[in-house]
């Protein structure tokens, strides 16, 4: 797992990091963290991923009709973009909204199962929460 510090370096990549924080009823100092820095790039962006799932209701050779990964057609419209793929290493895309509820009609490069599973990866950038002893510097 990796985490984000903010703070000054005094030494170049790659190199050992560790940190340490007083206790809180003795006044001894413990170790909280320890590993190594990847790197110092202030244009590094930070990716939250989402990953919706939806099931085949109907699939015929290479189409296949998919419910539970929406909840209304507008939904299915704005992701349509989006590139689908399955569990078992399927790729395909969404052709159109089936009904009121969501379901869709999508197209793999190959048949897909029927107990397959169906996902769309969506992507948010994140930024690092600074702790609020920090707020009156910015």
């Amino acid at each position: 797992s990796q985490a984000v510090a903010a703070g000054g370096v005094a030494a170049a990549p790659p190199c050992l990091t560790t940190g340490a924080r007083a206790g809180a009823a003795s006044g001894d100092i413990q170790l909280a963290l320890s590993g190594s820095l990847i790197r110092c790039d202030p244009d590094r962006i930070i990716l939250k991923r989402i990953i919706l799932t939806g099931y085949p209701l109907k699939v015929h050779k290479r189409k296949a009709v998919i419910r539970w990964m929406f909840h209304n057609p507008d939904d299915v419209r704005w992701f349509r973009p989006l590139e689908l793929w399955t569990k078992h290493g399927r790729r395909g895309r969404i052709t159109e909204p089936v009904g009121t509820h969501g379901a869709m009609k999508c197209l793999f490069d190959i048949p897909i199962m029927q107990h397959d599973t169906v996902c769309a990866s969506l992507y948010k950038r994140m930024y690092p929460r600074f702790p609020d002893e920090w707020r009156h510097l910015m």
